[in-house]
């Protein structure tokens, strides 16, 4: 499964659940929202053409608003870009970035995890990119106390081994 598919299956299964009628509905519950002129939008929140969202771009990304109804939006799973006009949007709500992730950053995502089986006490919370650096957020189980510690790299990205992720995480979690 591709970064696109993967994505846009979560996003079916998880809105699937959530607007079931035995649901209760509060401010975290993942929706779809109408965008408004004055709807706040952020980059990469995930936007939904409603006129006609049959297409490689109906369901993507969100760059920048370029007019009222004009959006930049990107590709969901590649760095396609498109000048999305004269349209009706709809914003997910609370979708988890976690999910958004795509190519290597969504595998360091999965390495991190793999890394975190045989170190019992500690759960993935989430992971921050940033140039030569990751910041890993991790949960201990059965508690609410969570700790970050940030990884740094000199490779490329898609070089990062899981080796490393481990050891870094065993480290960072022996003195806590």
């Amino acid at each position: 499964m591709n970064d696109k598919e993967r994505i846009l299956t979560t996003i079916a299964a998880m809105t699937a659940y959530s607007t079931t009628e035995h649901r209760v509905f509060d401010e975290n519950t993942i929706r779809w929202e109408h965008i408004h002129e004055d709807t706040e939008l952020k980059k990469g929140d995930i936007v939904c053409g409603m006129t006609n969202p049959n297409h490689e771009f109906g369901v993507s990304f969100f760059i920048e608003r370029t007019g009222y109804s004009d959006f930049l939006v990107q590709e969901i799973g590649s760095n396609k870009t498109c000048n999305y006009t004269n349209e009706m949007f709809l914003v997910l709500r609370n979708f988890p970035d976690m999910y958004k992730l795509c190519g290597n950053e969504h595998k360091i995502m999965l390495k991190i995890r793999k890394a975190l089986y045989d170190i019992y006490m500690w759960k993935f919370v989430k992971v921050d990119f940033e140039p030569k650096k990751l910041k890993i957020t991790l949960r201990e189980k059965w508690t609410n106390n969570m700790f970050s510690f940030d990884f740094d790299y000199d490779c490329p990205l898609s070089r990062v081994t899981l080796k490393s992720l481990k050891i870094a995480i065993e480290n960072e979690t022996k003195s806590k």
